[in-house]
């Protein structure tokens, strides 16, 4: 908006900061332009902050979001039609979001194959997802890939209230993202805020949060982004998780529960303690006092 109306930030006589999402290793110059235009820029994540840093000649600090999550009921898995006694991987995404970052394709793969690997386990997929019409070619996709999985999987597209979703992610086992590239990655993070396990690319603003203490992190390579795949693709990378490693981390908290639920609670305390609103607060207001000291 700055950009296209010239305008200036809204107290000229103030410091103003921005806090700027973005979700590639290198931030788009004509962005960068705008970002000038201001006095700091607060980043989400580090991974945000290190692609900001370098385009920019004003302070880039490390400010992190917020992962407090809270439930006004608890709805089991009867709700959502999900099979009692299954192990269930979840993800879920926005089309909006361009689906190419986010990968869907990638986890179901993952799954099928688990699938065969263990053909007695009773093994449930879910990924819920929004946007995208009927014609578009990556939902056609997706939805094709759900049914040839048959019961072993289901969409879920209808609108869900938060405490739904937050429920719809405690129904499951673990939590699966092999996206190429998250600016900060709400999804793992309010999975392992709930006690889940996540499973997730290894590589990008989940880092931030995701540690080999507090999940399951897949093995990736980085490869060019697509010409029509991101905004900005030029001279840009991002990840592309290994489906054999991701198939590898599922089975073997299928195979151990009593893992997984260790694993669950180290990273509901981690989230918790480091990602909480006061924890969370606390920095943000450090930052501005020391600015209201300068």
């Amino acid at each position: 908006v700055l950009e296209a109306t010239g305008s200036k930030p809204a107290f000229e006589s103030a410091y103003n900061i921005i806090y700027p999402a973005w979700e590639l290793s290198k931030y788009p110059e004509p962005w960068a332009r705008v970002l000038e235009r201001f006095d700091e820029v607060w980043a989400p994540s580090d991974f945000i902050a290190q692609a900001i840093a370098p385009a920019v000649s004003k302070p880039v600090i490390h400010m992190p979001l917020a992962v407090e999550l809270s439930l006004s009921s608890f709805l089991g898995r009867r709700a959502f039609g999900i099979p009692e006694h299954a192990f269930v991987v979840l993800f879920s995404f926005d089309f909006s979001s361009f689906s190419e970052r986010k990968n869907p394709l990638a986890m179901l793969e993952a799954f099928e194959r688990l699938c065969a690997l263990r053909p007695a386990a009773p093994l449930h997929a879910i990924v819920k997802y929004k946007g995208g019409d009927d014609r578009n070619p990556a939902r056609k996709a997706l939805e094709a890939r759900l049914a040839a999985l048959g019961g072993r999987a289901q969409g879920i597209t209808r609108q869900l209230s938060d405490n739904e979703n937050k429920n719809l992610i405690r129904c499951a086992d673990a939590f699966v993202s092999l996206h190429r590239s998250e600016g900060f990655g709400r999804g793992p993070a309010e999975a392992m805020a709930l006690g889940r396990v996540a499973i997730a690319t290894n590589y990008s603003g989940n880092l931030d949060y995701m540690t080999p203490e507090t999940s399951l992190l897949v093995d990736c390579d980085l490869i060019p982004v697509g010409a029509e795949d991101y905004l900005f693709p030029e001279g840009q990378v991002w990840a592309d998780a290994s489906v054999e490693h991701a198939v590898a981390l599922m089975a073997r908290i299928l195979d151990d529960p009593a893992e997984a639920r260790a694993l669950g609670r180290r990273a509901s305390r981690h989230i918790r303690t480091d990602f909480s609103a006061r924890a969370v607060g606390l920095l943000y207001t450090a930052r501005l006092e020391e600015l209201a000291k300068a």
